[in-house]
């Protein structure tokens, strides 16, 4: 990654798994059967021996820290070929060469894959990371001591190496390819993006092309399952796309909006290309000479490449190409941050509180809330209400759940403290009705996806585990059209209901159950309703 370097994000910790989760099974009858069997044995050929391998001799000092345009760096790219002609892949350079040569001894290293049943749009998928480093280091790019070599072992000698085992295990599943692939080694990003800029400007087939670009700089450091996907915004439905071959992987994802002008993928999102970058943070031997592999997770690496080796067998498959997104320039974490916040509280639909402790004779009301429905309704402080629309309340979770998904109004049967008569009392209950007690926005930059913006307490949806900032995307294994599909879908499916939901890219089926067994939601003493 390109000097300077960015803050060091903040560390997010993985979650809990969702209740009643249930494993997701992908059962299929399609012609594509057999390619999913190649996705298989291309995901199970990788290698760590192999990732191991490449940083070894990426981030050996015979390289001289690959600076670009030395003859270190004139090794690494050899390397590259040599590595690139064992796997299979064809040249895409100048003249039928691997090579695109440029400025002062800098060479860009390119091969393909073609795909086997070309789409309409000739879309090409481009997989590309830096295999360039800073040599001994300088001011202007080393955090020091200088003189010494930097290795770059996570920078870029990690993505370099899972790029050279994605580029060899999809060779050998070609033919379970619908797109082709270009894979770009570019040289010269430590000096400014060189060569990612060159080759915008002297592109080896037309810009128009390109479909989607998959920039790999840094993953060698994963901690705790955790990486970093920016530019899913540049992209309709790239956060689903990740987030959906992420099952069996299972890493925790941090979607990053905010782009900046550090790597290669930048230069093509402002040349408006959908462009992602997986990265798994900065640390503190970042462009020191410490930077070197016994530091690395070769494991994580391994996990990592299998998600890449995933997202690009689904972009090759048979089906419409991304559309950029322009409005990521105008988009930050800031914005993100308002998308996913939970929304207002809204005023309690009944108004009053009880005592959980005895329930055997109904729910004795402790206190009323000033102007709502149960206030103006008449209900008052030691009413003992003791069933609702002619069902005797015998659970106080349920009692909660019947008011938040209840249609106005509701009929409760009370008996006053001075009293032994029961009468009934026709409540207007206040909002609209919540089944299952949730609240969602939509995403422009994801259609079809609801992201939480509330869970009530004491709702089927809390007792699931459900949070805000959630994100639906399946309802009985169905994907809706618009939010009043969704809203029409969760009102009206008989329950048990399972939803397919993502958590920070991970996705759970979760089983929505029309009966409260939950007791983790607050007491209703302290929950007004």
């Amino acid at each position: 990654m390109t000097h300077p370097a960015r803050s060091r994000p903040a560390m997010l910790q993985p979650y809990s798994p969702l209740v009643r989760y249930v494993p997701i099974l992908l059962i299929t009858a399609s012609p594509f059967a057999a390619a999913e069997s190649n996705l298989d044995r291309a995901r199970n050929s990788i290698a760590s021996s192999r990732l191991q391998t490449h940083v070894e001799v990426l981030a050996d000092d015979t390289f001289e820290g690959r600076e670009a345009g030395t003859r270190g760096g004139h090794a690494a790219a050899g390397y590259l070929v040599q590595c690139l002609q064992q796997a299979g892949l064809r040249p895409a350079g100048e003249d039928g060469s691997y090579y695109q040569h440029f400025g002062n001894g800098f060479r860009n290293v390119l091969a393909t894959i073609r795909g086997c049943d070309p789409p309409e749009d000739s879309s090409v998928i481009l997989v590309c990371g830096h295999f360039d480093h800073v040599g001994f280091g300088s001011r202007q790019n080393s955090y020091g001591p200088l003189g010494r070599i930097h290795n770059g072992a996570d920078d870029n000698a990690s993505g370099v190496a899972a790029l050279l085992e994605i580029a060899r295990t999809l060779a050998s599943q070609q033919a379970g390819l619908t797109r082709s692939l270009l894979f770009v080694f570019w040289d010269g990003e430590e000096q400014g993006l060189l060569g990612s800029k060159h080759w915008l400007e002297h592109p080896t087939l037309p810009v128009s092309q390109i479909g989607l670009v998959v920039n790999v700089d840094m993953i060698g450091r994963m901690r705790d399952r955790h990486i970093e996907v920016l530019g899913t915004r540049t992209g309709f439905r790239l956060r689903q796309l990740i987030s959906r071959q992420n099952v069996g992987v299972d890493l925790q994802i941090d979607f990053d909006w905010e782009l900046k002008a550090n790597s290669d993928h930048y230069p093509f999102a402002e040349r408006g290309t959908p462009a992602l970058m997986f990265h798994t943070g900065l640390h503190d031997d970042y462009h020191r000479p410490s930077d070197d592999t016994h530091l690395l997770n070769i494991a994580g690496l391994e996990q990592i490449t299998r998600l890449l080796v995933n997202v690009l067998w689904e972009t090759c498959r048979p089906s419409p190409a991304i559309r950029f997104r322009a409005n990521w320039q105008d988009e930050s974490d800031s914005q993100r941050n308002q998308l996913e916040a939970e929304a207002s509280r809204q005023p309690p639909r009944l108004g009053i509180q009880w005592d959980p402790a005895d329930i055997s004779a109904g729910l004795r009301v402790s206190s009323v809330t000033r102007d709502s429905p149960a206030a103006k309704a008449g209900l008052q402080p030691n009413d003992l209400v003791v069933a609702l629309d002619g069902r005797k309340i015998t659970d106080s979770q349920g009692f909660q759940r019947s008011i938040l998904s209840h249609s106005s109004p509701v009929v409760l049967s009370v008996r006053s403290p001075s009293g032994s008569d029961v009468f009934p009392l026709t409540v207007a209950l206040r909002g609209t009705p919540r089944r299952f007690g949730i609240s969602w926005r939509n995403d422009e930059a994801e259609p079809g996806v609801a992201i939480l913006t509330r869970v009530d307490v004491g709702s089927a949806a809390a007792a699931a585990g459900l949070r805000v900032a959630d994100r639906l995307y399946e309802v009985s294994g169905n994907q809706w059209s618009s939010g009043e599909q969704l809203a029409q879908w969760l009102n009206r499916l008989s329950a048990p209901l399972p939803l397919l939901v993502e958590r920070d890219g991970r996705l759970k089926i979760v089983v929505l159950e029309e009966r409260i067994t939950s007791t983790d939601s607050l007491s209703p003493k302290h929950n007004p309703r």
